[in-house]
């Protein structure tokens, strides 16, 4: 689905871009088409348009109806985690600071569980899975660690290493980053700050 010229989207017919949706100029950063379920009924969007924060919305595509999924009022969606064969989103995830997920389905809650036991503290997002959604590649990462990656078996309930994107890291003690909620005449926002490693906060 293209963006066009007018700061919306379009559809294509033959080689003809159709106009679809116009998206305001401040909700064009927090406006994206994510995907259409396997049976192209359904399509899945990140959108902030007459939202304060961006939520999941789904839209109808035979009738044009749009649902809410997901939205939260403390901080934009930033990931979702689509069911492999059937495109549907089965878990989504806020930052307001610290990231959170939360399944939409009861399937992918013990997996979104493991993370969290094996890697407290860790933001992490699904890379890649197997065609039965069985096994997922996951990138996790802190200010402490560069992002590393994990085979997540869910038939064996196993997070296993695979590898970091910066091995030559290991040797040093990263600053934690910690998160720092600012005040503005527009509400509360997320900042964040770095210590210096071995000083104390003040």
């Amino acid at each position: 689905m293209p963006q066009t010229e007018e700061r919306g989207f379009g559809t294509l017919d033959g080689e003809e871009v159709m106009h679809w949706r116009d998206v305001p100029f401040d909700a064009s950063w927090t406006t994206r088409v994510w995907a259409f379920d396997t049976h192209c009924n359904h399509l899945h969007m990140l959108s902030c348009i007459e939202h304060d924060k961006s939520a999941l919305v789904q839209i109808d595509w035979s009738t044009g109806e749009e649902r809410v999924l997901f939205k939260s009022e403390r901080a934009d969606v930033t990931d979702v985690i689509f069911n492999a064969q059937s495109f549907v989103p089965e878990a989504v995830c806020v930052d307001a600071g610290r990231q959170e997920w939360t399944a939409l389905t009861p399937e992918v809650a013990p997996e979104l569980a493991l993370v969290k036991a094996r890697l407290p503290g860790h933001a992490f997002h699904v890379q890649s899975q197997t065609d039965d959604n069985r096994r997922w590649i996951i990138m996790s990462y802190t200010a402490e660690q560069p992002a590393t990656y994990h085979l997540l078996d869910r038939d064996k309930h196993t997070l296993t290493e695979l590898f970091t994107a910066r091995p030559e890291l290991k040797q040093y003690r990263l600053a934690p980053m910690h998160a720092v909620e600012g005040k503005s005449r527009d509400g509360p926002f997320p900042c964040f700050v770095s210590d210096a490693s071995g000083r104390h906060r003040r």
